[in-house]
């Protein structure tokens, strides 16, 4: 891999890490609830026999 590509990368993940722990607890809940309700009417979540979660 590139030396800029690394540095990019390293870059963009200083930067991810920043913003997310700028998120507050309240917004991922809020979130997480919004996601939650679409979720329990969505009709490929519903027939599916399976389902994987990535955390």
């Amino acid at each position: 891999m590139s030396s800029s590509l690394s540095v990019a990368k390293k870059q963009l993940r200083t930067l991810m890490k920043s913003k997310l722990a700028d998120i507050t607890q309240e917004s991922v809940s809020t979130q997480s609830r919004s996601v939650f309700e679409s979720l329990k009417t969505f009709s490929p979540y519903l027939n599916a026999e399976r389902v994987s979660i990535f955390l």
